[in-house]
């Protein structure tokens, strides 16, 4: 028979510090995640709402986000098939909702 696995007071207590620390990062990276949907989810209806293609510039100042946050939302939606280049105005890429995309419902917050 093996025996019982304990924990000194010493240990336990660096685990609850462990804990506790962990709780706050976890918490942080939540908070982060909404954040980054939150703003993707307002350049995607932003885009959906337009009758063209949008550059990066158009999207900044239709939205009110910063402009690296804006970037940051279209190559992620980019990467993932969500948008997609239409054509180039002035050295700035428009992008547009793809056809798939655009069927997808969005997510009630």
């Amino acid at each position: 028979m093996s025996q019982p696995f304990t924990l000194t007071p010493e240990q336990i207590h660096e685990l609850d510090g462990i804990r506790k620390e962990r709780r706050v990062r976890i918490k942080d990276a939540f908070a982060a995640n909404r954040q980054r949907m939150t703003r993707i989810k307002k350049v995607r209806q932003t885009l959906a709402a337009s009758a063209e293609p949008m550059t990066v510039p158009e999207l900044v100042a239709a939205t009110g986000l910063a402009a690296p946050d804006v970037l940051w939302c279209v190559m992620a939606m980019k990467k993932y098939g969500v948008i997609g280049e239409r054509s180039s105005d002035d050295g700035y890429y428009r992008y547009g909702l793809e056809e798939a995309a655009a069927d997808v419902p969005e997510d009630d917050d």
